[in-house]
C-alpha cells in the first residue's frame, strides 16, 4: 500500500492546480522506480481524467497538501497523509516535484517517509500515440 499512496498522492493534487497543461488522451507509457526498484507500464489513459479521479479518493482519505509552488515547467509541494487500510495505518510525509514537458510528457518526483521509512520514486510518462483501435 506504501507503494501506492504516494504516485497516487503526488499526481492527484497536482492535476487539478489551475495554470497546469491538461494532457491529451491516448496510449501511455509510464516508467515508474520506487526505491530503485522498475516498473514499466503502457495504457490507454486520459491522465487529466485519472489524476481528478485519483485525487477525489485522496481527498476523502483525509490527506493534507500545501499549493503548488511554481518554477518554470516544475511544479512542486508537500503532502501528509494518514489512510487506514487492510494492513493497518500508513502515515507518509512527501516532497513531490513534477516536471511538465508537454502536454504528452512529464516526470514526477517523490520523496520522503512512509511509516518511517525513506521513499524515493521518479515516475517519467510519456504519449506514445493513438489507442489500438
Amino acid at each position: 500500500m506504501t507503494r501506492l499512496l504516494a504516485p497516487a498522492l503526488l499526481l492527484a493534487s497536482w492535476a487539478l492546480a489551475d495554470g497546469l497543461p491538461a494532457f491529451k488522451p491516448g496510449e501511455w507509457s509510464y516508467q515508474r522506480e520506487v526505491n530503485g526498484a522498475p516498473l514499466v507500464r503502457r495504457k490507454c489513459a486520459d491522465p487529466t481524467a485519472d489524476l481528478k479521479r485519483q485525487h477525489e479518493l485522496l481527498k476523502r482519505a483525509g490527506c493534507a497538501v500545501t499549493p503548488l509552488e511554481r518554477a518554470g515547467p516544475a511544479y512542486s509541494f508537500d503532502a501528509t497523509c494518514s489512510v487506514k487500510t487492510a494492513q493497518g495505518e500508513v502515515k507518509s510525509t512527501t516532497t513531490s516535484t513534477i516536471t511538465v514537458q508537454s502536454e504528452s510528457a512529464y516526470t514526477v518526483e517523490v520523496h520522503g517517509t512512509a511509516n518511517g521509512k525513506k521513499t524515493d520514486e521518479t515516475l517519467t510518462a510519456r504519449r506514445v500515440g493513438d489507442c489500438p483501435k
